[in-house]
């Protein structure tokens, strides 16, 4: 199955940001996720950028920090076979610190976006957008990976202000 995925009343499965959001927002129109935002695409485009800079950071940590024990094996044996070498080999060919660099000027453009609107924390100033979703999908992502700070040094204060404006939604009653 892929992440993320989500089963509706009915007994259907979705796989897949995009596909979920679009059912969501059919499903219950307001609030309104903005998915016609002129935001979307370019934050989106960023996040592409941003995973091709860092892709050996995210793939190295997946199986320590985000899989449970049964599901490591399959990934490892996976990406092994994706990227021709381990995920161990592939973080050394690729430099940390070389990845770390490289995704600062996508940081700093992301912050760029935030601060567009002034008015407000979010991609939309005031308002939330699945603009907004991603971002802080992919901030806690990388929480999760212990690499936060790292990635968004660049331009740490607009990330860290949608951050703390998004902890409603992210907070987790089960754990």
């Amino acid at each position: 199955m892929a992440l993320p995925a989500i089963r509706l009343s009915d007994g259907k499965m979705i796989m897949g940001s995009s596909a979920i959001v679009e059912r969501l927002e059919a499903m219950h129109p307001t609030p309104e996720v903005h998915l016609d935002s002129p935001y979307l695409p370019r934050v989106s485009e960023l996040f592409s950028s941003i995973y091709a800079a860092t892709d050996a950071i995210i793939i190295h940590g997946v199986p320590d920090l985000i899989l449970n024990d049964a599901s490591k094996p399959y990934f490892l044996e996976d990406r092994k076979k994706t990227l021709g070498r381990s995920c161990e080999a592939y973080m050394q060919a690729r430099g940390r610190e070389h990845m770390l660099e490289a995704v600062q000027p996508h940081i700093r453009e992301l912050g760029k976006v935030l601060r567009e609107n002034g008015e407000g924390p979010f991609v939309l100033g005031g308002s939330v957008s699945y603009a907004d979703v991603m971002i802080v999908g992919w901030m806690k992502f990388w929480e999760r990976l212990g690499v936060l700070e790292e990635m968004i040094k660049a331009d740490p204060q607009p990330l860290k202000l949608l951050l703390e404006a998004s902890q409603q939604w992210i907070a987790r009653d089960d754990v």
